[in-house]
């Protein structure tokens, strides 16, 4: 199903480029904002029949996360829910960081990269929500 959504925009303005990433949630896919002309990241969740209290719940929690602001917190700049080809999705939209996923490293490398970004240990190196990131 991925592959059948590559190419597509997103409330008009996020064309999915390559899926990056994939969990219980959803996909995440690169993808270009056609308004600002740069990649950004963009959680798609597939929600099939409109439920409005999940979508409550993932607008709140959306711009509760879209508050936040620290170095080692992926920006949020957009969220909401569309239909794409017949199907209710919510979409979360991220800033892009390039680098290797968590789950492709070992704990030490965790640990290494943690102590030479200068965090206390691999579990605040999880604080770049999934990517590890070189500075």
């Amino acid at each position: 199903m991925d592959d059948l959504m590559r190419g597509t925009t997103v409330a008009g303005r996020y064309r999915l480029q390559e899926a990056i990433g994939s969990g219980g949630m959803g996909t995440v896919w690169r993808a270009e904002d056609l308004r600002r002309r740069h990649d950004v990241a963009v959680k798609v969740i597939s929600v099939g029949e409109a439920d409005p209290v999940r979508e409550a719940t993932f607008r709140r929690e959306a711009q509760v996360a879209a508050r936040l602001s620290h170095p080692h917190v992926v920006a949020v700049h957009d969220h909401g829910s569309a239909n794409l080809d017949g199907r209710r999705i919510l979409f979360l939209v991220m800033d892009l960081v390039d680098g290797r996923p968590l789950n492709t490293l070992s704990f030490r490398q965790l640990e290494a990269a943690g102590h030479g970004a200068g965090v206390s240990g691999s579990r605040d190196a999880h604080a770049d929500r999934g990517r590890l990131v070189a500075e």
